[in-house]
């Protein structure tokens, strides 16, 4: 008959034994739908190679069948081959500072502006890594996103192109709705420099809780570019700064405004447009503009806050400074707002001001200064 001892020994022996066997098994058993990708330990090229055969691989992704495709730390070069998403296939990396999917920009005799480093799709979310654009003086058109007919998430990255040539695109919206949240958007050098554009007659993306950096393009620097019948539909806890060249500088603009019914609201919202010959912190907008609890800076002596050209603007409880033109538009109604520079505040079809103070912090209880 076995001592106590020996028994409690032989049934611990088994237990440890059991859990060996059980922690082999669940070591060998392959990710259901995850998709990891590892880099090759000095070489991004090859890295970008694996990245492309694994979006490539994964098929038979639905509602029903949804796929993580995982990036561990590393630098995936895909060159001049774009990565395309794919619908119910998340894209995640181990973090935005460790992770980076980078590529080559455009020659500009094919220039394509439905093409970037990364194509959005959706239903499909794209999170925790950066996506740089890297150009040279052949290919010196870059576009860091592009989204096309789709709709896709971007959560907590860093999308980039800084490259002392031609013109970077932080993200190009064509008849595109994204929700863009967490994202650090840098475009710097080169010419022209836009942060979002929203182009065709439906991109109404969602931008919150990111930062837009275009600066020091030598020609134009654009935070958020509006074309035909687009615009944000919010843009909310949002920092945005233009600096820098010899030309225009521009927080959000729209460039073929037309009147509509579109709202876009801005909410808590900072623009600092400075260091060009001319500078606007809102140009033009499609649609109704709404302004709440937001900073618009323009410095320089051709500095304007808010001009308007079509469509009516409502400022409250925020700050507006410009040299040339404070606020200006068809109908403008301000409230509780601080309106700071030299530059006119003119309403030219209907203009309301409630509480609102100018430089001194002299007050206008119903007149605007």
């Amino acid at each position: 008959m076995r001592s106590v001892a020996t028994r409690k020994l032989f049934y611990s022996t088994l237990l440890f034994a059991v859990l060996l066997s059980f922690a082999a098994t669940a070591q060998a058993q392959p990710y259901v739908s995850t998709v990891v990708v590892s880099p090759v330990i000095g070489s991004p090229a090859a890295s970008g190679t694996a990245l492309l055969n694994a979006i490539a691989g994964i098929t038979g992704a639905n509602a029903n069948n949804p796929y993580l495709l995982k990036l561990e730390p590393g630098i995936y070069d895909i060159g001049t081959t774009p990565f395309q998403m794919k619908p119910y296939v998340d894209v995640e990396g181990s973090g935005r500072t460790v992770t980076v999917i980078r590529g080559l920009g455009q020659e500009p005799a094919t220039f394509n502006r439905g093409i970037g480093i990364v194509m959005g799709a959706s239903p499909a979310e794209m999170r925790q890594l950066t996506v740089r654009c890297n150009s040279n003086a052949t290919n010196s058109l870059c576009i860091s996103i592009a989204n096309v007919n789709t709709s896709p998430r971007f959560v907590d990255m860093t999308v980039t192109a800084t490259d002392d040539f031609a013109s970077h695109w932080g993200f190009r919206n064509t008849a595109s709705s994204p929700y863009i949240d967490n994202v650090d958007v840098v475009v710097t050098q080169g010419e022209q420099n836009y942060g979002i554009v929203n182009a065709g007659f439906t991109s109404r993306p969602t931008i919150v809780g990111s930062r837009i950096v275009a600066n020091h393009g030598s020609f134009t620097n654009d935070g958020i570019l509006n074309r035909e019948d687009s615009a944000p539909v919010l843009v909310e806890d949002v920092d945005i700064k233009v600096r820098g060249g010899s030309g225009t500088n521009t927080g959000m603009q729209t460039q073929q405004p037309q009147y509509s019914t579109n709202y876009t609201t801005l909410r808590r919202v900072s623009i600092l447009a400075d260091g060009a010959a001319t500078q606007y912190g809102i140009l033009r907008s499609n649609g109704i503009l709404t302004v709440l609890h937001s900073q618009i800076v323009t410095y320089g002596a051709n500095g304007n806050g808010v001009l308007m050209e079509q469509n009516p603007v409502t400022i409250t409880h925020s700050e507006v400074v410009g040299s040339a033109i404070r606020v200006v538009g068809p109908t403008i109604n301000i409230g509780t707002s601080w309106l700071r520079g030299s530059g006119s505040v003119d309403g030219f079809i209907s203009e309301k001001c409630a509480a609102v103070y100018e430089n001194n912090f002299n007050f206008f209880a119903n007149t605007c200064p």
